[in-house]
């Protein structure tokens, strides 16, 4: 323990970058807008899944909807939604069911 002290700043481990955007439960607090844009997704994808008997993990990850939400198209049309999801591996069932309606709820009210 003590020999683990005696390091050097530059010989200690140091945590790798993380990708993406950050756990959503700090949402609230670093981007409020965007902690709306993902609650107002959630809903369309538990109510989309739900009326296809899906469990929403299954419609689409959530590691997804949250890279759309916290980083959403510049200018948001179906065509840019449907590029951002398919660039996160979306497939072309999912964005079928998924992007006219998450398209629609990306915008601040």
């Amino acid at each position: 323990m003590e020999e683990a002290r005696q390091l050097p700043e530059d010989a200690l481990p140091v945590s790798p970058a993380v990708e993406g955007p950050p756990p959503p439960h700090r949402w609230a607090e670093r981007d409020p807008v965007a902690a709306a844009r993902l609650a107002r997704c959630r809903e369309v994808v538990v109510r989309i899944a739900g009326a296809h008997r899906l469990p929403p993990e299954n419609l689409i990850t959530p590691d997804s909807i949250r890279r759309l939400a916290w980083t959403p198209p510049e200018e948001i049309t179906e065509e840019t939604v449907t590029e951002t999801l398919r660039g996160f591996g979306a497939r072309t069932w999912q964005l079928g069911l998924l992007v006219p309606e998450l398209t629609a709820v990306l915008p601040t009210p």
